[in-house]
């Protein structure tokens, strides 16, 4: 074959090759993207943004218009994960007490759920399961979770940074089910939450003050506070109603110890400014402030009212990080997630950036913290008006 032959046809192979890779199938997507009057359903990158707006039931009918379909595989999760830990068998009283707590909360979070069970058609049972899915903070007490906070002093840009792993058992294919939901209540602040569809409450989020926050599960206190306070609100929706009505870490405190908490858990939280644990129990807030710029959280409390342990290995491993000479950046935190990660346990990867009004997220197969945390700007999410106008 003559050498001018060859080398045409080598070009029209590499040709041919960026032809179908350039065609090929993206990889397959969870959620179908979709836009209704007041909401919509849409891809940022890879990331899947969720957006909500007006009054509980709208946004309750939203979420049912744009989400239902991913809800559903959500429902059997609660009950799994309680049968696996051998109380399946309570599953009517704990349906009962989901919904009990429902009651010690703001009304405008029962009325949502119940707008999303009505517009979705589930039966009773459909909506028990999505009752005590919203109340797993406080059952489930078999997560993981490691957060890390750069005050700006020790920041290389001057600004706060706060980075955090959800770690949780892969159950259901939760893995695909990860995304970010953009609130506009009405009369309330704008806030995202990264979670999952079906869940009212927030376990990661920041509203559009910069106030951000995070749970983490604790399981032991010296306070001899009972694990379990059915008369409590549930705190993912304390955490909701913190984003809600809060702008400071202080107003959050105010918050805080003026309700009744359900059970044991740490609240990182942070604004442009100021960050602290609150380490929380059916009795006791405890307050903890950084060290040398720098504050951890993981799964158990360190103030001395409560701290019946220090033993944890992703803490330590975290505690490297605040010995390090210098100023602190975005990468060193990821690298930090990263190294704390659980495998298949950590399910997200978030880094906050308050001040900017930033987020890098990272969602899907785990671990999360394997992969580049892709930028979100919140400050945009907010504005986005788009399914208003359809």
């Amino acid at each position: 074959m003559p050498r001018r032959t060859r080398l045409v046809n080598w070009l029209l192979f590499i040709v041919l090759c960026v032809t179908l890779a350039t065609k090929a199938p993206a990889a397959e997507r969870t959620y179908a993207e979709k836009t209704i009057k007041g909401g919509e359903l849409r891809y940022v990158g890879e990331i899947p943004i969720l957006y909500l707006q007006g009054t509980p039931a709208e946004i309750g009918s939203q979420q049912a218009n744009l989400a239902t379909v991913n809800v559903r595989p959500m429902l059997s999760i609660p009950r799994q994960l309680l049968e696996g830990s051998g109380v399946g068998v309570a599953w009517p009283l704990i349906v009962q007490g989901a919904k009990q707590m429902f009651n010690a909360a703001p009304a405008r979070y029962r009325e949502e759920l119940e707008a999303t069970g009505k517009v979705a058609g589930f039966t009773e049972d459909d909506l028990g399961a999505l009752y005590v899915g919203n109340a797993m903070v406080e059952l489930r007490r078999i997560g993981g979770c490691s957060g890390l906070v750069v005050m700006p002093d020790r920041s290389d840009s001057g600004e706060l940074l706060f980075g955090r792993n959800l770690d949780f058992p892969n159950v259901g294919g939760l893995d695909r089910l990860g995304m970010v939901s953009v609130y506009r209540p009405a009369g309330k602040r704008a806030f995202v939450g990264v979670g999952y569809p079906g869940l009212v409450g927030v376990i990661s989020g920041m509203n559009d003050a910069g106030l951000c926050l995070a749970t983490f599960d604790s399981y032991a206190a010296k306070d001899n506070s009972a694990m379990f306070n059915p008369r409590g609100v549930p705190l993912s929706l304390l955490n909701r109603q913190i984003l809600e009505e809060c702008t400071t870490v202080d107003e959050a405190r105010k918050l805080l110890e003026s309700s009744k908490r359900t059970t044991m858990m740490s609240l990182m939280i942070c604004d442009t400014k100021e960050a602290v644990v609150f380490e929380l129990t059916p009795k006791t807030v405890g307050i903890r402030k950084p060290v040398t710029e720098v504050l951890i959280c993981t799964n158990h409390f360190l103030t001395p009212k409560l701290s019946v342990t220090r033993e944890c290995w992703r803490y330590a491993k975290l505690e490297e990080y605040r010995g390090l000479k210098g100023q602190l950046d975005r990468a060193q935190l990821a690298k930090a997630l990263h190294d704390v990660n659980q495998g298949a346990l950590t399910l997200q990867t978030m880094l906050f950036e308050p001040q900017a009004m930033r987020m890098h997220v990272s969602l899907g197969s785990p671990p999360s913290s394997a992969r580049p945390l892709q930028e979100l700007n919140v400050a945009e999410l907010f504005k986005h008006n788009a399914a208003a106008e359809k």
